[in-house]
C-alpha cells in the first residue's frame, strides 16, 4: 500500500450526550478528536465520518430525531464522506473496507464512541481484515459500567486491543509526528535556525515554539491544539512583515519572497496601522522573533533538529487540548 493514512471517526453524533448513558471519562476526546481531523483536512488525507443509524425505536442514534444529528466539533463539511452503519462494527454494514483499500491507507486511524463497543469492535474488525490500525485512546471515550468507572471500562477495553488488533497512540503522538515529518526535508533548515535563535536568547518556551512554527499557517496551529499565545504569534507574522515594510529603515531587511508575502497580505500597514501595532504588547515579541528570523540568516553549523524540540511540543500539546484542541 503507497497511499496516505486514513482516519475514520465513529459515532460522534449528539445521542451520546444524554445523560442515561451515564459518566463519561475524556471530557476533552471531541476536542482531541477535531484535533486529529484538522490535520487530516489539512494535509488532503483521506477520513470518514462513521454515523450510526439505529432501527431501534427507542434508540437516541435512530435517524430522524434531533439526536441523530453530529456533534458540532466534528462536524462533516459538505461534500465529505459519511458512512452510515446499523451495527457496532462500522466494516459490518458500510463499504469502508473497499474505500480503505481504494485510497491503499497504509495505516488506518481510528476515533470516537463507545471506546468498548463501536470503536473496539471497529478496530477489531479492521485487525482481522488485515488493516494495520491505529487507536487514538485520547480521542475516545467510554461510560461506567457497574462498580467499574468509566475510565477502567476504557483501559481494558484498550488493553484488549494494544498489540494484537492495533497500536495504540494519543492526539498528542500524531501532531507530533506529524510535524517531525516536516522537519525532515531540507527546506526546513532555516525555521530550525530560527527555533535556535529564540532559544539562545532566552525569548521563552512559547516564543520558541512559535519560531519552529512560523511556516504553519496560525489557525492550523490553532486547531493542531496548540495555545493562544503560540498561535498567535505564528498568525501575526505577516503582520510584523507589513509593519517592518511600512518604515523606511527596516523595510530593506525584507527578502523578496516576504515582500511577496507583504504584497499577498495587502501591502505595508498604514501610518495609523503602524503606531497601533507598535503599541501593543505582543509587538516586542513579534519584533524579537523576527530579529531571530535575520540571525537564522547568517552562516552557521546545522541547527539541531525536530527532537531537540519534542518534548517540548509533546509537553505544550498535552496541556492545552481542551481549549485549544
Amino acid at each position: 500500500m503507497s497511499g496516505a493514512p486514513a482516519l475514520v471517526l465513529i459515532d460522534l453524533q449528539r445521542a451520546i450526550d444524554h445523560p442515561a448513558w451515564g459518566t463519561r471519562n475524556h471530557p476533552q476526546a471531541e476536542a482531541r478528536a477535531r484535533r486529529m481531523l484538522s490535520l487530516w483536512r489539512h494535509l488532503g488525507w483521506p477520513f470518514f465520518h462513521i454515523r450510526h443509524d439505529s432501527g431501534e425505536p427507542d434508540s437516541k442514534y435512530r435517524p430522524g430525531q434531533p439526536m441523530h444529528e453530529w456533534k458540532p466539533e466534528t462536524a462533516p463539511l459538505p461534500g465529505e464522506t459519511i458512512l452510515g452503519k446499523t451495527t457496532c462494527n462500522a466494516f459490518a454494514s458500510t463499504d469502508l473496507a473497499d474505500r480503505l483499500r481504494a485510497v491503499q491507507a497504509p495505516r488506518v486511524f481510528v476515533c470516537g464512541v463507545i471506546t468498548n463497543n463501536s470503536v473496539e469492535s471497529t478496530v477489531r474488525a479492521g485487525g482481522d481484515l488485515g488493516f494495520p490500525m491505529y487507536l487514538i485512546e485520547d480521542a475516545c471515550f467510554t461510560f461506567g459500567k457497574g462498580r467499574w468507572s468509566a475510565q477502567d471500562v476504557h483501559e481494558i477495553s484498550i488493553m484488549n486491543l494494544e498489540g494484537e488488533y492495533a497500536t495504540i497512540t494519543t492526539s498528542t503522538r500524531v501532531v507530533t509526528g506529524f510535524l517531525a515529518s516536516m522537519y525532515e526535508g531540507p527546506g526546513a533548515a532555516h525555521a530550525l535556525r530560527v527555533a535556535e535563535a529564540a532559544q539562545k536568547a532566552n525569548a521563552g518556551e512559547t516564543a520558541v515554539l512559535a519560531a519552529l512554527l512560523y511556516y504553519l499557517e496560525g489557525t492550523l496551529a490553532r486547531s493542531l491544539g496548540f495555545s493562544e499565545s503560540v498561535s498567535t504569534l505564528v498568525e501575526q507574522r505577516g503582520k510584523t512583515l507589513r509593519f517592518l515594510a511600512a518604515g523606511e529603515s527596516t523595510r530593506k531587511g525584507l527578502t523578496p519572497e516576504e515582500w511577496r508575502l507583504v504584497e499577498h497580505l495587502g501591502g505595508p500597514l498604514s501610518a495609523v496601522e503602524a503606531d497601533s501595532f507598535s503599541s501593543k504588547s505582543i509587538s516586542f515579541t513579534l519584533l524579537r522573533l523576527r530579529h531571530c528570523e535575520e540571525q537564522a540568516r547568517r552562516p552557521g553549523p546545522p541547527p539541531p533538529g525536530f527532537s531537540a524540540y519534542r518534548a517540548s511540543v509533546e509537553g505544550h500539546l498535552s496541556g492545552a487540548p481542551s481549549q485549544h484542541g
